[in-house]
């Protein structure tokens, strides 16, 4: 787990040590720097014995995540090499999570993961070209910021080229729908594995059936039991089934319980970390943000979370207007495209704000290709069930109403949407509302968006941030 900031230009060692003192929140033991007069690049990470050497000492390499090569993570020496052979298509060959920038003062380099699993941002002016994990990184430098698309590289200010593109693979061999189960259930069951062996690692769990899948499959690959966390209203829906969930599979569990007072409290501090006022990410932000200071309190490094299953497996109500074929497949296709600023983004912002590296076991690449060739009909039932390959993969595993208990967002099943919308409509009078539809260029969906946006803008302030804003359903 790392975070980078990069700059090319002037006066590099001034901006580029402030750039960094505002990722030390994601986790800040060791800093690593790369500077040869032309350039300058910052990681900033909590691995003591991480290799830091590149090979050429003309050249640095830094990266957040974990490109892998040959099936392994690789090395910077690894990385610049193959970017030496095989120049910047050499991209092409690595997988993983991952943003990264190599850099000797002349060339230049940077790229992300197909995914967007880790954030870059970047800012392209007169006298600088910066990179960083987060906005509010360049936010104190310029005015000028772009989110850095997920599956492109660049080798100059702005020359962006997309060197992969999520899309549909050619279907899968002809399984039934019960050999489709075996398949995934084996597929998540290996994901999970790959870390289930990590220190001080945590799941999150929701009550709901993705959380519960990757709990019970980190019960099943781990040394031994681990702690599970839940979070929300007193006797919210998600509390309830978590509770039930965990007593089944016999984890240590955990639970916060907040008030809507304490919602609104800490919504600053969501905001600011989150980088949106989309309604639907800060209100499930707010979960996420109480499980991760839950997970730092209790001393844990690594979390597993059940992101992604929705977008693989039609998880969304509003799928079902789809035909369960090509379309849906392609509608789903669009919704991993747009997780980067979405899920993703909030999945990030809310673990890293609390120094934890968030592990999405159904994002591992293994997974999306598996469920991105599997039929539409396997996942969202004639019937209109949705995830069905998921729930029959894992059947046997679990209780049935929580097997098949229907999607909740995690704003709603934790209970703060409703409450967190009644407290806003008092704070913010019908006039006010009004005016302010009149003076902003943006037609907010609600009070309680314009009032995310209020406080968003505090510390956002430039144009450009508001427009790196997903807003979801508008």
């Amino acid at each position: 787990m790392s975070r980078l900031a990069a700059v090319v230009g002037t006066d590099s060692e001034k901006v580029l040590e402030g750039m960094l003192k505002k990722l030390e929140h994601r986790g800040f033991k060791h800093q690593l720097i790369y500077d040869n007069h032309k350039y300058r690049l910052g990681e900033l990470n909590v691995t003591e014995d991480k290799e830091v050497q590149t090979g050429d000492p003309h050249y640095g390499v830094i990266y957040d995540g974990s490109p892998m090569y040959n099936g392994r993570e690789a090395t910077r020496a690894e990385i610049l090499n193959l970017y030496k052979e095989q120049g910047p298509n050499f991209i092409e060959n690595i997988s993983g999570n991952f943003a990264m920038v190599i850099s000797n003062g002349t060339e230049f380099f940077a790229a992300r993961d197909p995914y967007g699993i880790k954030p870059l941002y970047f800012s392209a002016n007169s006298e600088h070209f910066l990179l960083a994990s987060e906005i509010k990184s360049l936010n104190q430098v310029t005015d000028d910021i772009e989110i850095f698309p997920p599956g492109h590289y660049c080798t100059g200010a702005k020359e962006l080229k997309r060197y992969t593109k999520i899309s549909l693979p050619r279907a899968a061999e002809a399984y039934t729908l019960e050999e489709a189960a075996k398949a995934l259930y084996e597929l998540l069951i290996s994901a999970v594995n790959r870390v289930s062996g990590k220190k001080h690692l945590g799941s999150f769990l929701s009550g709901g059936l993705d959380s519960s899948v990757i709990a019970y499959a980190a019960i099943k690959t781990g040394p031994g039991n681990i702690p599970t966390m839940a979070v929300g209203l007193e006797n919210s829906d998600d509390i309830l089934k978590a509770r039930k969930v965990a007593k089944y599979l016999g984890t240590d569990h955990y639970e916060q319980v907040y008030t809507p007072e304490e919602m609104l409290d800490v919504l600053p501090q969501v905001i600011y970390n989150l980088e949106s006022f989309d309604v639907e990410l800060v209100n499930s932000s707010i979960a996420n943000y109480y499980a991760a200071k839950l997970a730092q309190e209790l001393g844990l490094k690594t979390v597993l979370s059940g992101e992604g299953a929705d977008e693989l497996f039609a998880g969304y109500h509003y799928l079902k207007e789809y035909e369960t074929g090509y379309v849906l497949n392609e509608e789903m296709v669009e919704l991993l495209r747009g997780m980067h600023n979405g899920g993703l983004q909030r999945v990030d912002r809310m673990t890293q704000a609390h120094s934890l590296e968030c592990v999405m076991p159904f994002l591992d690449p293994r997974v999306v290709e598996f469920a991105l060739a599997l039929p539409g009909s396997y996942k969202l039932s004639k019937s209109g069930v949705e995830k069905w390959v998921l729930r029959i993969a894992f059947e046997s595993e679990l209780p049935g109403d929580i097997l098949w208990r229907t999607k909740a967002q995690f704003g709603i099943g934790t209970g703060n949407e409703e409450f967190i919308s009644n407290l806003i409509e008092k704070k913010v009078s019908r006039d006010e509302y009004a005016r302010a539809k009149k003076t902003n260029n943006i037609e907010f969906k609600s009070k309680e968006e314009y009032y995310y946006y209020k406080i968003f803008k505090e510390f956002f302030p430039a144009r450009s941030v508001e427009e790196t804003v997903n807003r979801w359903l508008v």
